[in-house]
């Protein structure tokens, strides 16, 4: 959990002091560059609808032989049928009225297809088109690109890891002391620099989120408070057990250790 929150700090600290800046300028180089390519696409494609090419005007119809031959024509031929019921005429004629649904429907001309321009932002997914356009960035970009995700996959592997074995159930049953500290504690996420990491006795906070890039502290706190918990009955103490360096005497000669002979 330590080698994790150290790696959640330093991407949190490599995206917010080297990429935001960086890659919001991108984004606005790449929209800009997004937008010319629909327009470029779409005058390239005014000549088609969305059924295909733009359809031709319909040819002529040939004339009917009722048209051109004599009315007094005995070889004409006759333009209704004895079964067609007898029609209004005016002026002496003859003629045939066709309701709106028996005339006859020419083909359908579609009108121009409605393009519609691509998002191009940070919560939406990238248009097609932006998979053809490239950019160029700087080495160093490139280095906090690498660093990021490096520091982000190292990150996701030791939390997942450490969450496994470490949970407040694992407190709970095996250091009820460090657990009740936490439990009851009043503290806040931010006052991790308040409590004494000898202190065996005082409040503790529960780590937050290593997303946030803080709790490093906390971390610290927790784990050696678990540490002087377990190590009671085999009596650890500390700092206080700790065995100092002999001091060099005289010319700061090597310290060699003779044994006495009887």
């Amino acid at each position: 959990m330590i080698e994790g929150y150290i790696h959640s700090r330093k991407f949190v600290w490599v995206n917010e002091t080297a990429l935001v800046n960086e890659t919001d300028k991108l984004m606005v180089k790449a929209k800009s560059l997004v937008d010319a390519a629909f327009v470029d696409s779409a005058n390239g494609q005014s000549g088609l609808t969305p059924s295909g090419p733009a359809s031709q005007p319909t040819p002529p119809m040939l004339p009917s032989p009722a048209s051109i031959a004599p009315a007094n024509s005995a070889s004409s031929t006759p333009t209704g049928r004895p079964s067609d019921p007898p029609t209004n005429s005016s002026g002496g004629g003859s003629s045939t009225s066709l309701t709106s649904s028996q005339l006859p429907s020419g083909p359908q001309v579609n009108g121009p297809a409605v393009r519609v321009k691509p998002t191009f932002a940070l919560n939406v997914p990238p248009p097609p088109i932006a998979s053809t356009i490239n950019l160029q960035i700087s080495a160093s970009l490139a280095h906090s690109l690498r660093q990021l995700t490096k520091e982000a996959s190292c990150a996701n592997y030791c939390m997942r890891e450490s969450q496994t074995h470490l949970t407040l159930r694992t407190l709970a049953l095996y250091f009820p002391i460090t657990f009740a500290r936490i439990i009851h504690s009043s503290l806040k996420y931010s006052e991790e620099a308040e409590p004494d990491i000898e202190d065996e006795e005082g409040e503790l906070f529960w780590p937050t989120s290593a997303e946030t890039g803080q709790g490093l502290g906390w971390v610290c706190l927790v784990g050696k408070a678990m540490i002087k918990e377990f190590g009671k009955d085999f009596g650890y103490l500390g700092y206080e057990g700790v065995v100092p360096k002999p001091e060099p005497s005289g010319a700061s000669a090597p310290i060699r250790l003779t044994q006495k002979r009887s």
